[in-house]
């Protein structure tokens, strides 16, 4: 109901039908003195289903007063004796009442206040944790599994979304790529408001991430694997050996290449105190590396416990690393048409067929002259840095121009 403009809210307290006062009552007043509070002063009776109700204090039947919708009232003691029925029996004792109104439903939607980056902003380094903060406290909606982070080729990427309060935070599975635009969109209905008001509309922003610094090393000028060492060494991925080397051609251990992945998925590395290996100490340099790669499903080891860390790295071992960590799958009759090409497809191990047919299907890997995969043959350190790369661009955070 509104009264000179306010919304207000009748309050009655019916006390008997046929009562009537001996003593005036207390005056009615809320506990805030807004000026929002707007009290009646003019008393009116009126009538409504026979049963008759007066707005102010000297009624027969009831004691209303108009409030503001979420204001705490106050009604003072109305004394015992202060009324009494047609057969003079008195209020039996004092009667006081407090109460506070219902709080006007909300219905604002949520709305975002700000993102980081900004959109439209530049020069946003590739390893930024994406943050969208809304105008008020926000938990996941109906929609929420559908926030997408896309590059530039419209391509989705695999992220990590979370709400802590309002903010919502993104983060690639990935190192974004340099130079390169990314979108997200926020879904209509992805978050809700403590209320239930979902998101009014969808939300997109846009940024593009920092240029390509130059990494470079003295051995690899004019190698067929010189762009990618450079760019892989820019994303902080592959390391030298010392006084500006890299050694391109050069073995890689698994425990070599079991790092390099790791750190190409941006994995953060602690001490650890006891390792699942029985021949990887806790205190070699790469025991971190891979336990953290163990416990993600990455490496299995032999079946007498061991990883074999000093072992030179095969091409199908880096198949099988490289397809566990991402985690793709093809069907069964996909991997013998992708290894018929091969005339050496029996010698593939049962165990890394799979991994082999993905990898090749996704370009990571390709034959050798004659038509051959050559399964057991020890990769370079320049083929162990190319593959990742291609990685990356089949998963979509590197484009496949670079």
């Amino acid at each position: 109901m509104n009264r000179n403009g306010k919304k207000v809210l009748i309050l009655v307290l019916t006390l008997s039908l046929a009562a009537t006062f001996v003593a005036p009552l207390p005056v009615i007043r809320g506990q805030d003195e807004s000026p929002d509070v707007a009290w009646v002063d003019d008393w009116k009776e009126f009538e409504r289903d026979s049963t008759v109700y007066f707005e102010g204090v000297k009624a027969t039947t009831g004691v209303s007063a108009f409030a503001t919708i979420h204001e705490a009232i106050s009604i003072g003691t109305i004394p015992a004796g202060a009324v009494k029925d047609t057969a003079d029996n008195p209020l039996p004792e004092d009667f006081a009442l407090n109460f506070t109104t219902m709080a006007e439903p909300d219905t604002t939607a949520p709305e975002v206040e700000r993102t980081d980056p900004a959109n439209g902003a530049v020069d946003v380094p590739p390893d930024k944790v994406i943050k969208v903060t809304f105008t008020e406290e926000v938990v996941k909606g109906n929609a929420f599994a559908a926030i997408v982070l896309k590059n530039a080729e419209g391509k989705e990427l695999g992220t990590k979304v979370e709400i802590s309060g309002s903010d919502l935070t993104i983060k690639s599975d990935a190192p974004l790529g340099f130079s390169t635009k990314y979108t997200v969109t926020i879904p209509a209905g992805a978050v809700k408001d403590a209320a239930g008001n979902p998101l009014k509309e969808a939300y997109t922003f846009s940024f593009t991430t920092a240029g390509l610094p130059t990494q470079t090393f003295d051995d690899i000028q004019g190698h067929w694997a010189q762009h990618d060492i450079e760019l892989m060494a820019s994303m902080g991925v592959a390391k030298g050996v010392g006084n500006n080397k890299f050694n391109p051609n050069g073995s890689v251990t698994r425990a070599e290449f079991v790092a390099l992945l790791v750190r190409s998925f941006g994995v953060p590395i602690e001490p650890v105190s006891e390792t699942s290996f029985k021949d990887v100490p806790p205190d070699v340099w790469f025991a971190a590396e891979v336990e953290a790669a163990y416990k993600g499903g990455v490496t299995k080891g032999f079946e007498d416990g061991t990883f074999k860390p000093n072992d030179k790295v095969t091409r199908e071992q880096i198949a099988v690393f490289i397809i566990r960590a991402m985690n793709w799958t093809i069907e069964e009759k996909e991997v013998v048409a992708v290894l018929s090409k091969f005339n050496d497809r029996a010698r593939i191990n049962s165990w890394a067929k799979e991994a082999v047919a993905v990898a090749v299907q996704k370009g990571l890997v390709l034959g050798r002259p004659g038509g051959t995969f050559d399964p057991q043959a020890n990769a370079t350190r320049a083929e162990a840095v190319v593959m990742l790369k291609r990685m990356f661009q089949a998963a979509g955070v590197m484009s496949p121009n670079w």
